[in-house]
C-alpha cells in the first residue's frame, strides 16, 4: 500500500509563526526530548538483565526476549546482543521505599497489574493476552467493575443515618425515600404485577388522550381509518413528551448549533423514527437473526395482555398483526431512516422553521397540536414559549419527513395500512410497560433510559448493565437489591446521587482530587497542542481555530459545585414532589415527569448557553467531551483506580486517565468535532486542504480497522465497521500520543518515578507501564453475543481491538518493549494518526 494510504502526507510544510506560549511547549518538549535519551540509556541497562521485564515476558525469567540486551551482573557494564559493551556507568532506578509517601499508590498498582498480567506471553506478538490473559473471565470490563464498586459506595452512603435528620435537605431525602421503596419493590416484585395494573393504566389513559383503538387486542376491529392530522399529532406528541417512547419521530433538545451564546442558548430538534432495535440491526443478514424473536416477543406480551382482559386472541390474526408490526419496524428502518454516517454532518441537519411552516411542508400530523402534547410535562413558562406560533425549531430530517407525510396514505408504496400504523404505535407503548406484565415481569425490564439534557457527547465506552450479581454476599455486605438500586438513583437522580457520593470519596469538597487530576488534564492539552503545530498537512489557517479550541476548552472535574451547596441542589430539584409515603411506581413515574421537565427548562434559557454543564452522572464510570459546548467531563466514577490515583507513578496515571483526557480532547478534531468552534458553534473550521489531509488519516483508520475480525465468519456482521468506529479510533490513536507527549514532559521536568514494590513488576520500565497502564483499563472477556451487539451499535470498537489498533500504530510501545521490526505491533505499514510521521 502506498505510503500516503497510511496517513503519510507527501505535501508542502508550513510553519506558523509561534507565540510565547508555543515556544515554551516546544522548549519543555526539547527538554523531554534529552531527558528521554537519557532514560533511555537507563532503560536499556535495566531492561536488558537477565531477570528484566523484557526478559520475563517472553518465556520466564530466564529468557531474553526479542531485541533486548543483556547485562554483566554486579556491574554498570551493558552488553548488547551481539557482545558489544557499552560501558556507561548509569545506575539503575530503585524501588519506592515504603516510607515514601506514596507507597499506597504504588501498592494499588502492583496488585491490579498482578491481577490481570500474564508473563508467559510476548508483549511484542500477543500484548493483549500479557497484559490481560490472567483477567478473570466472571468480571465485566475494568469500566464494569468500578461501577458496581461505584454503586457499592453510593448505596452505603445513600444508608448512612446522617441522611435521616430532619435538616437533611429535601432532594437528599427523597433520594433515601427512592431508594427504600426501590429495594422493597425488588424484594417482592410479583407485587406489582399481580393483575398487571400498571400496564393496563397506562393503555388506559393513553387511549383516553388520544381516542385509538387497539385492533390487535380487541381483534374486533376489521377496518381502521387513518388517523387524522390531529389525532396522529396527539399520538406522537403523548407518546414522546408523556411516556418517553419516541416513534415515527423523535425529539431533543440541544443548544442552538448556530448561536449557542446568544438570546435563544437552546433549541428544539424534531428528528426521524426511533425503533425498538437500532437501524444497524435492520440490515440484511443481521435482520433475520431477530426478526423470529421480536415477532414471538409481540405475540408473548400480547397473549399475556389479553388474559389480564380474560380474553383468548385467534393465533392466526396475532401472528399477522405481529408480522405486520415488525414489517413497518423494517420499513421505517431502510425507507425512512438516514443512515449514520451521513448524519455525521451537522449543518445539513440544521433546518429552522415553526408551526406554520412545518403544516405546509409535512401535513401529516397537526404541528401546533403535537408540540402542546409534546410539551406537556414541561413548565407552564416553557409551554408558553414553545405554544407561541413564532417558535422555532429545527426539522433535522426534511427529506425523511416529507416522506413519511406522503406515506401515511391509502395505495402508498411500501404496504403501509391504518390497521399496521396503529397497532404498532399503542403496541409501542405497551412493549415500554412489559416488565410490569405478570407472566414477563422482571425488576431489571422496567428500567428506561431518558435521554440526556443535551444531544451528542463523546463518551469513552457505551455503558455497561448494572450487575449486582457481582457484589451479592460479597466483602460489601449489601444485597443485589441494594446495589441496584443505587444504580436507580443515578440513573434518575444523577445530582442527588453524586451528592452522596461526593459525601463519601471527598471531605474536602474535591480541593484535592482537582489539584491532582486537573494538572495531567492540563498538560494533555499542551501535548496535543504541540502534536497540532507540528502536522504538516495542516495549514496556518485551520491551526489558528485549532489553538482557540484547545485554550477555550472547559474542563468539568469530578462534580459540579452546585450539589455540595445545600441551598443550591435544593433549587435544583424544587420541582419534584417525591412524597415519603408514594409507591415506588409513582416515585419512577415522578421522576419520569421530572427528568423531562428538566430537559425542556433549557428553553427558557436567554443568557447563552451554560458551557459548564456537567450533562451526565458524576457517579458513572466514564468521560465524555460536547462539541456543542467544547467541554471535556471527567466525572467522579472515573477518578479512581485503575484509571487514577493521586499516588500512582506518572506512567501508570497518564497511561490511564491521561490516555481518556487526551482520546476525550481528540474528539474535538475529529470528522464531527472540526464543525464546531471553540465556544461550540457550528461553524466548521478546516480549511479544503487540510480536510484532505485528515481525510487521508480517516481513510487509513476506516481501512485498518475494516481488518479486525473478532467473530466467525457466520455471523452478519463479523468484522469491525470500520466507518462506524472511526470518530473513536481515531481518538484512541491521537488520545494516546498526547498522553504520552504530556507523560515525557512530566517526567522531564520532575525526573523519574521510583519503581514499583515487586520482585517482578518492579523490574518493568516506566515506559513499559505506561503501555500496561493503556491496555489494562481495557481488559475484558467478552462473549461472542456481547461482541456481536458492540459490532451492531457501538461506535467504539471491541475492547481488545481498541488495543491492538492503538500501540500497533504508535512506534514508542516498539521500542518500550524492544519489539524486533515485523513483529505483531511493529509493522512496517501503519496508521499515523494526528502526528505527522511516528
Amino acid at each position: 500500500m502506498a505510503a500516503e494510504e497510511y496517513g503519510l502526507d507527501q505535501g508542502y510544510s508550513t510553519k506558523p509563526k509561534r507565540n510565547p506560549i508555543e515556544l515554551l511547549v516546544v522548549a519543555v518538549l526539547a527538554v523531554a526530548v534529552i531527558a528521554t535519551l537519557i532514560l533511555a540509556i537507563v532503560v536499556l541497562v535495566k531492561v536488558n538483565d537477565a531477570s528484566s521485564p523484557t526478559a520475563v515476558v517472553a518465556s520466564g525469567p530466564s529468557t531474553t526476549s526479542p531485541g533486548a540486551a543483556t547485562t554483566t551482573s554486579g556491574t554498570n557494564m551493558t552488553t548488547t546482543t551481539s557482545g558489544q559493551q557499552l560501558g556507561m556507568n548509569i545506575p539503575t532506578l530503585p524501588p519506592i521505599a515504603s516510607n515514601n509517601p506514596n507507597y499506597d499508590g504504588y501498592s494499588v498498582a502492583v496488585n491490579q497489574l498482578t491481577s490481570t498480567i500474564n508473563i508467559a506471553a510476548d508483549p511484542c506478538n500477543d500484548f493483549w493476552n500479557y497484559v490481560c490473559g490472567s483477567y478473570p473471565s466472571t468480571l465485566s470490563s475494568s469500566f464494569g467493575v468500578a461501577d458496581n464498586n461505584n454503586y457499592a459506595i453510593q448505596a452505603n452512603q445513600i444508608m448512612n443515618s446522617k441522611y435521616q435528620q430532619q435538616n437533611t435537605p429535601l432532594p437528599l431525602q427523597q433520594t433515601v425515600w427512592f431508594f427504600n421503596q426501590c429495594v422493597a419493590a425488588q424484594n417482592n416484585f410479583s407485587a406489582i404485577t399481580q393483575g398487571g395494573t400498571v400496564v393496563l393504566n397506562t393503555l388506559k389513559a393513553f387511549q383516553s388522550t388520544t381516542s385509538l383503538p387497539f385492533p390487535m387486542l380487541t381483534q374486533s376491529t376489521q377496518q381502521v381509518q387513518w388517523p387524522n392530522p390531529a389525532t396522529l399529532a396527539t399520538t406522537l406528541g403523548y407518546l414522546s413528551g408523556v411516556s418517553g417512547v419516541d416513534t415515527l419521530i423523535s425529539y431533543l433538545i440541544d443548544t442552538n448549533w448556530v448561536d449557542p451564546q446568544g438570546g435563544t442558548p437552546y433549541f428544539l430538534y424534531i428528528d426521524q423514527s426511533s425503533l425498538t432495535y437500532p437501524n444497524t440491526y435492520y440490515q440484511p443478514g443481521t435482520w433475520d437473526l431477530f426478526r423470529d424473536g421480536f415477532i414471538n416477543q409481540i405475540k408473548k406480551t400480547m397473549t399475556t395482555l389479553a388474559q389480564l382482559n380474560g380474553a383468548t386472541l385467534d393465533a392466526t390474526m396475532l401472528n399477522n398483526d405481529a408480522t405486520d408490526i415488525a414489517n413497518l419496524e423494517l420499513t421505517l428502518a431502510l425507507n425512512f431512516s438516514t443512515d449514520d454516517t451521513t448524519r455525521r454532518t451537522f449543518m445539513r441537519s440544521y433546518n429552522p422553521t415553526n408551526a406554520t411552516q412545518a403544516q405546509i411542508s409535512y401535513p401529516f400530523i397537526n404541528w401546533s397540536i403535537y408540540l402542546k402534547q409534546l410539551s406537556t410535562k414541561a413548565s407552564s413558562a416553557v409551554q408558553a414559549i414553545v405554544n407561541n406560533p413564532s417558535f422555532q425549531f429545527s426539522m433535522i430530517e426534511t427529506g425523511m419527513t416529507s416522506k413519511l407525510s406522503q406515506s401515511l396514505v391509502d395505495g402508498n408504496a411500501y404496504g403501509i395500512t391504518p390497521r399496521q400504523l396503529v397497532n404498532y404505535l399503542t403496541y409501542r407503548l405497551v412493549a415500554s410497560q412489559a416488565g410490569y406484565l405478570p407472566s414477563t415481569s422482571s425488576f431489571e425490564n422496567t428500567k428506561k433510559t431518558y435521554r440526556p439534557p443535551l444531544g451528542k457527547p463523546h463518551s469513552i465506552r457505551a455503558p455497561e448493565p448494572v450487575d449486582p450479581e457481582m457484589f451479592e454476599n460479597k466483602d460489601t455486605n449489601l444485597t443485589k437489591a441494594q446495589i441496584g438500586c443505587a444504580y436507580e438513583t443515578m440513573s434518575n437522580m444523577q445530582y442527588a446521587n453524586a451528592r452522596f457520593f461526593v459525601d463519601a470519596l471527598y471531605p474536602d469538597k474535591g480541593v484535592n482530587i482537582r489539584n491532582t487530576a486537573g494538572p495531567i488534564i492540563n498538560s494533555i492539552l499542551k501535548g496535543f497542542q504541540s502534536m497540532v503545530d507540528q502536522l504538516t498537512w495542516m495549514d496556518d489557517k485551520t491551526k489558528t481555530p485549532a489553538y482557540g479550541k484547545i485554550s477555550n476548552l472547559i474542563q468539568n472535574i469530578a462534580f459540579p459545585d452546585f450539589i455540595i451547596d445545600d441551598a443550591q441542589l435544593t433549587s435544583y430539584f424544587s420541582a419534584l414532589n417525591i412524597q415519603q409515603t408514594d409507591d415506588y411506581v409513582t416515585m419512577l413515574n415522578k421522576l419520569a415527569g421530572f427528568n423531562i421537565y428538566k430537559q425542556w427548562d433549557y428553553l427558557s434559557r436567554t443568557a447563552g448557553a451554560d458551557r459548564t454543564d456537567f450533562a451526565g452522572a458524576p457517579g458513572t464510570v466514564n468521560a465524555w467531551y460536547q462539541p456543542e459546548l467544547n467541554s471535556i467531563t471527567f466525572p467522579a466514577g472515573i477518578l479512581q483506580p485503575p484509571y487514577f490515583h493521586q499516588h500512582f507513578p506518572a506512567s501508570i496515571n497518564y497511561g490511564g486517565l491521561g490516555v481518556v483526557a487526551g482520546h476525550e480532547l481528540t474528539h474535538g478534531f475529529d470528522d464531527q468535532g472540526v464543525q464546531w468552534d471553540g465556544v461550540g458553534k457550528l461553524s466548521p473550521w478546516m480549511s479544503n486542504s487540510s480536510k484532505q489531509g485528515f481525510q487521508r488519516l480517516a481513510n487509513c483508520v476506516i481501512n485498518e480497522y475494516n481488518g479486525f475480525c473478532p467473530l466467525p465468519g457466520n455471523y452478519t456482521p463479523h468484522c469491525i465497521k470500520g466507518s462506524q468506529t472511526q470518530g473513536e479510533n481515531i481518538a484512541d490513536n491521537g488520545g494516546i500520543h498526547a498522553a504520552w507527549r504530556a507523560y515525557k514532559t512530566y517526567t522531564a521536568l520532575n525526573g523519574p518515578d521510583p519503581l514499583l514494590p515487586d520482585p517482578l513488576l518492579g523490574q518493568l520500565t516506566h515506559d513499559q507501564l505506561f503501555f500496561m497502564s493503556f491496555g489494562r483499563v481495557w481488559c475484558y472477556k467478552q462473549s461472542d453475543a456481547v461482541l456481536f451487539r458492540q459490532l451492531l451499535v457501538d461506535p467504539h470498537s471491541a475492547s481488545q481491538y481498541r488495543v491492538f489498533g492503538t500501540i500497533q500504530n504508535f512506534p514508542a510501545f516498539q521500542t518500550a518493549f524492544n519489539c524486533p521490526a515485523n513483529s505483531v505491533y511493529a509493522p512496517s505499514k501503519h496508521c499515523n494518526v494526528w502526528v505527522q510521521d511516528n
